[in-house]
């Protein structure tokens, strides 16, 4: 029976594990959201354990496990480095070490897009390829850069944190602590199309917007056909798809 490898994602939102073949084949997995306990090694823990059930007997033959994490990560001593924005818990931790004592497996941790990209290197899209860049929108944006088959990490694990380059020098302060990031115009946390992020003169054409929708709904004999009421944002993929001007 073959060897098998244990993988963590630990994301801004939501944790899996899962269980998977030297090809690449997922045979389990389960997930949890991050912030659902104080310390994240006790979800990637829980969510283990719960996968090597699942898995049965063939998680005796798991031989090695990787984790992803959202920060910069020193690959050869195994220890996360800071920021960690998404989950502040993680930064300075030697990870590898503190779960592999737990797991009593051999620990690689990566950041999480780094080892996103590799996937898709080894086994996805980019399969036979020299070279290429991975971009993932999620709570936050990150990439992953494969140049001539090696992960460029970058001096201290920054090499592939293109959501922190800044699009406008003075523009709103990213989570990260800088100026006008992309993450801050076009991830899940900093999107200015959320309410709470958008510009006043963007939040009073929303709720002006929605107060006409509200009317509308409760007088069934309004004057103003319903079809013409348009919500924001707009449905029409020509408007939607023009850009938003921070």
């Amino acid at each position: 029976m073959s060897r098998l490898i244990l993988g963590v994602d630990v994301g801004g939102t939501s944790t899996a594990a899962g269980v998977v073949t030297a090809d690449g084949d997922v045979i389990g997995w389960q997930s949890a959201p991050t912030h659902g306990v104080a310390d994240p090694l006790a979800t990637m823990t829980a969510l283990i354990e719960g996968v090597r059930k699942a898995v049965g007997r063939r998680a005796d033959t798991i031989a090695v496990a990787g984790v992803g994490v959202p920060g910069p990560v020193d690959v050869a001593r195994g220890r996360i480095g800071e920021p960690v924005t998404h989950v502040p818990a993680l930064a300075r931790r030697a990870l590898a070490a503190e779960l592999g004592e737990r797991l009593r497996l051999p620990v690689f941790v990566d950041n999480d897009v780094n080892a996103l990209a590799l996937g898709e290197w080894m086994f996805g899209a980019g399969r036979g390829k020299r070279s290429l860049v991975v971009l993932a929108a999620g709570t936050g944006i990150g990439a992953g850069i494969v140049l001539d088959g090696r992960i460029v990490r970058g001096a201290t694990g920054f090499g592939g944190e293109l959501g922190h380059v800044p699009v406008k020098f003075d523009g709103p302060r990213c989570f990260c602590g800088g100026r006008g990031c992309v993450s801050i115009y076009a991830s899940g946390r900093g999107s200015p199309t959320r309410p709470g992020r958008a510009s006043p003169a963007i939040r009073r054409r929303c709720w002006s917007r929605r107060r006409v929708i509200r009317r509308a709904s409760r007088r069934p004999s309004s004057s103003v056909p319903r079809r013409t009421v348009t919500p924001w944002p707009p449905r029409s993929s020509k408007r939607r798809a023009r850009p938003w001007a921070p």
